[in-house]
Protein backbone atom coordinates (compact mmCIF):
# COMPACT_ATOMS: atom_id res chain seq x y z
CA UNK A 1 0.00 0.00 0.00
CA UNK A 2 1.03 3.85 -0.86
CA UNK A 3 3.15 5.02 2.16
CA UNK A 4 1.72 8.18 3.77
CA UNK A 5 4.32 10.97 4.53
CA UNK A 6 2.79 12.26 7.89
CA UNK A 7 4.08 15.15 9.98
CA UNK A 8 4.16 13.63 13.44
CA UNK A 9 5.61 16.44 14.98
CA UNK A 10 7.93 19.77 14.51
CA UNK A 11 11.30 17.46 15.05
CA UNK A 12 10.17 14.09 13.76
CA UNK A 13 8.94 12.80 10.35
CA UNK A 14 7.92 9.13 9.99
CA UNK A 15 6.35 7.20 7.63
CA UNK A 16 2.98 5.15 7.95
CA UNK A 17 0.88 3.43 5.74
CA UNK A 18 -3.10 3.90 5.69
CA UNK A 19 -4.05 1.07 7.65
CA UNK A 20 -1.77 2.28 10.53
CA UNK A 21 -2.69 4.85 13.11
CA UNK A 22 -3.09 8.49 11.31
CA UNK A 23 -1.54 11.14 13.85
CA UNK A 24 -4.01 14.09 14.53
CA UNK A 25 -1.85 16.63 16.49
CA UNK A 26 -3.95 18.49 19.77
CA UNK A 27 -3.51 21.53 21.60
CA UNK A 28 -0.04 22.06 21.02
CA UNK A 29 0.43 21.66 17.46
CA UNK A 30 1.99 24.61 15.99
CA UNK A 31 1.70 24.43 12.22
CA UNK A 32 3.72 27.86 11.66
CA UNK A 33 6.53 27.06 13.01
CA UNK A 34 6.71 23.78 10.59
CA UNK A 35 8.40 24.05 7.01
CA UNK A 36 5.82 21.83 4.98
CA UNK A 37 7.67 23.08 1.90
CA UNK A 38 8.09 19.71 -0.40
CA UNK A 39 11.50 18.54 -0.98
CA UNK A 40 11.04 18.16 -4.62
CA UNK A 41 11.07 21.36 -6.72
CA UNK A 42 8.50 20.23 -8.85
CA UNK A 43 5.85 19.83 -6.12
CA UNK A 44 4.08 22.81 -4.65
CA UNK A 45 2.12 23.11 -1.44
CA UNK A 46 -1.67 23.78 -0.97
CA UNK A 47 -2.67 24.39 2.74
CA UNK A 48 -6.52 23.83 2.80
CA UNK A 49 -9.27 24.52 4.97
CA UNK A 50 -11.30 21.27 5.75
CA UNK A 51 -14.89 21.92 6.81
CA UNK A 52 -16.24 18.78 9.15
CA UNK A 53 -13.01 17.14 9.91
CA UNK A 54 -14.37 16.49 13.23
CA UNK A 55 -12.66 12.89 14.01
CA UNK A 56 -9.32 10.58 13.52
CA UNK A 57 -11.62 8.84 10.90
CA UNK A 58 -12.50 12.13 9.32
CA UNK A 59 -8.82 12.81 9.15
CA UNK A 60 -8.38 9.15 7.56
CA UNK A 61 -10.80 9.72 5.25
CA UNK A 62 -9.27 12.93 3.63
CA UNK A 63 -5.84 11.20 4.37
CA UNK A 64 -6.47 7.87 2.30
CA UNK A 65 -8.40 10.06 -0.67
CA UNK A 66 -5.80 12.76 -1.28
CA UNK A 67 -2.46 10.22 -1.32
CA UNK A 68 -4.88 7.69 -3.61
CA UNK A 69 -4.20 10.27 -6.37
CA UNK A 70 -1.38 10.59 -8.33
CA UNK A 71 1.28 12.92 -7.13
CA UNK A 72 -0.67 14.64 -3.86
CA UNK A 73 1.04 13.38 -0.75
CA UNK A 74 -0.60 14.70 2.81
CA UNK A 75 1.86 16.21 5.29
CA UNK A 76 -0.18 16.71 7.97
CA UNK A 77 -3.89 17.51 8.61
CA UNK A 78 -5.34 19.21 12.11
CA UNK A 79 -8.14 18.20 13.39
CA UNK A 80 -8.36 21.28 15.80
CA UNK A 81 -8.02 23.88 13.26
CA UNK A 82 -9.28 22.03 10.16
CA UNK A 83 -6.61 22.53 8.10
CA UNK A 84 -4.59 19.66 5.74
CA UNK A 85 -1.21 20.53 4.32
CA UNK A 86 -1.07 18.68 1.12
CA UNK A 87 2.33 18.24 -1.76
CA UNK A 88 1.11 18.36 -4.84
CA UNK A 89 2.77 17.63 -8.28
CA UNK A 90 1.24 20.81 -10.83
CA UNK A 91 2.23 18.73 -13.66
CA UNK A 92 0.19 15.82 -12.88
CA UNK A 93 -2.75 16.80 -10.70
CA UNK A 94 -4.42 20.30 -10.24
CA UNK A 95 -5.19 22.11 -7.28
CA UNK A 96 -9.00 22.19 -8.41
CA UNK A 97 -9.12 18.09 -8.30
CA UNK A 98 -7.70 17.97 -4.73
CA UNK A 99 -10.61 19.94 -4.14
CA UNK A 100 -12.93 18.02 -5.86
CA UNK A 101 -11.50 14.89 -3.62
CA UNK A 102 -12.38 16.66 -0.85
CA UNK A 103 -15.75 17.84 -1.63
CA UNK A 104 -16.53 13.96 -3.31
CA UNK A 105 -16.14 12.90 0.15
CA UNK A 106 -18.66 15.05 1.70
CA UNK A 107 -16.48 17.72 3.08
CA UNK A 108 -16.51 21.70 2.42
CA UNK A 109 -13.40 23.00 1.30
CA UNK A 110 -13.23 26.33 3.22
CA UNK A 111 -10.48 28.08 1.59
CA UNK A 112 -6.06 27.89 1.47
CA UNK A 113 -4.49 29.13 4.91
CA UNK A 114 -1.64 31.94 4.75
CA UNK A 115 0.53 33.22 7.06
CA UNK A 116 1.57 37.04 5.84
CA UNK A 117 3.71 39.63 7.80
CA UNK A 118 3.17 43.15 7.97
CA UNK A 119 5.00 46.02 10.32
CA UNK A 120 2.68 48.83 12.40
CA UNK A 121 0.46 46.33 14.13
CA UNK A 122 1.32 48.10 17.77
CA UNK A 123 -1.30 47.54 19.95
CA UNK A 124 -4.23 45.88 20.23
CA UNK A 125 -6.43 48.85 18.41
CA UNK A 126 -4.06 48.02 15.44
CA UNK A 127 -4.92 43.94 15.91
CA UNK A 128 -8.72 44.99 16.33
CA UNK A 129 -8.27 47.62 12.93
CA UNK A 130 -6.68 44.88 11.02
CA UNK A 131 -9.40 42.12 12.00
CA UNK A 132 -12.32 44.25 11.01
CA UNK A 133 -10.54 45.34 7.27
CA UNK A 134 -9.90 41.71 6.80
CA UNK A 135 -13.03 40.71 7.98
CA UNK A 136 -14.70 43.02 4.96
CA UNK A 137 -12.70 41.87 2.45
CA UNK A 138 -15.58 39.40 0.09
CA UNK A 139 -13.65 35.57 0.85
CA UNK A 140 -11.17 36.49 3.36
CA UNK A 141 -11.36 35.30 7.22
CA UNK A 142 -8.95 36.59 9.67
CA UNK A 143 -7.60 33.52 12.09
CA UNK A 144 -5.19 35.18 14.33
CA UNK A 145 -3.20 38.93 13.97
CA UNK A 146 -0.38 39.13 16.73
CA UNK A 147 0.68 42.73 17.74
CA UNK A 148 3.84 41.42 18.93
CA UNK A 149 4.98 38.83 15.82
CA UNK A 150 4.23 41.03 12.87
CA UNK A 151 2.08 37.67 12.23
CA UNK A 152 -1.34 37.73 10.53
CA UNK A 153 -3.24 34.73 9.52
CA UNK A 154 -6.09 34.50 7.19
CA UNK A 155 -8.22 32.04 5.47
CA UNK A 156 -8.55 32.85 1.31
CA UNK A 157 -11.28 31.71 -1.20
CA UNK A 158 -9.28 32.26 -4.25
CA UNK A 159 -12.65 31.93 -6.32
CA UNK A 160 -13.39 35.42 -4.38
CA UNK A 161 -10.33 37.29 -3.99
CA UNK A 162 -6.55 36.95 -3.90
CA UNK A 163 -3.20 37.59 -1.61
CA UNK A 164 -2.33 40.78 -3.35
CA UNK A 165 -5.89 42.26 -2.45
CA UNK A 166 -5.05 41.23 1.25
CA UNK A 167 -1.93 43.01 0.97
CA UNK A 168 -2.82 45.91 -0.79
CA UNK A 169 -5.94 46.80 1.47
CA UNK A 170 -3.50 46.57 4.85
CA UNK A 171 -0.86 48.46 2.92
CA UNK A 172 -3.37 51.25 2.32
CA UNK A 173 -3.86 51.58 5.94
CA UNK A 174 -0.26 51.86 6.36
CA UNK A 175 0.81 48.38 7.72
CA UNK A 176 3.89 47.66 6.15
CA UNK A 177 3.93 44.16 3.99
CA UNK A 178 7.30 42.09 5.26
CA UNK A 179 7.98 40.72 2.02
CA UNK A 180 8.92 37.05 1.99
CA UNK A 181 7.78 34.05 1.00
CA UNK A 182 3.88 33.98 1.41
CA UNK A 183 3.43 31.03 3.88
CA UNK A 184 0.62 28.50 3.52
CA UNK A 185 -0.23 27.33 6.91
Amino acid sequence: MKNLTLLLSALSIASLTADEELHVCGPECVPEAVNYAPQDPEKKTQTIVVKGLTTKQDSKTIARTLNSMTGVTVEHICLKSGVATVNYNPATVKKNTITKAITSKNYTVGGERYVFRFDGIHCNECVKRVKKLLSELDGVTPRYVSENSTKVIVDIHSSKTDTQQVIDTLESHHYEFIPQELTKK
